[in-house]
């Protein structure tokens, strides 16, 4: 899967095109320059090396969790596994949950799937509704664990 990105460096935006990553060399295309080099996952950021510098990528999935998430190490966002529409939402704000427990239910190829507490806590924030679709690793509600 190819995913695009915009990368400043020295004051200088670039396009960048970036394969998934496999532990196998990998094709980028900087301003329509295609070149294959090895690319090393490194903690949440992506780096590739270079002769005189270091660009870091870090995925926008990954900032928008540290946003939400910074400040209070209890909060457990609970994301989308998989592309799909919200068939029921089980839960509200407020409540108390435990392991196990269902939160929401999202369809997916015509297929019911159980979103599951893998915490105990309260229910801090419900971010969809029945009906909405939702992506892949898209944010659908907010645990305080306890």
């Amino acid at each position: 899967m190819v995913r695009r990105f915009r990368v400043k460096i020295d004051g200088k935006i670039y396009e960048v095109e970036v394969e998934e990553i496999t532990g196998t060399p990998t094709i980028s295309r900087i301003k329509e320059e295609e070149t294959k080099k090895k690319m090393r996952q490194v903690a949440k950021k992506v780096r590739e090396k270079e002769e005189e510098k270091t660009i870091e990528v870090e995925s926008k999935r990954e900032i928008e969790k540290e946003k939400t998430t910074e400040g209070d190490e209890n909060l457990k966002i609970v994301t989308a596994p998989m592309s799909g529409m919200i068939v029921s939402v089980d839960v509200e704000e407020g409540v108390k949950v435990s392991p196990g427990q269902t939160l929401l239910v999202l369809e997916a190829m015509k297929m019911e799937n159980s979103i599951i507490s893998e915490c105990s806590g309260i229910v801090k924030e419900v971010l969809v509704k029945k009906g909405d679709s939702v992506e892949t690793g898209q944010k659908l509600l907010i645990i305080k664990s306890s």
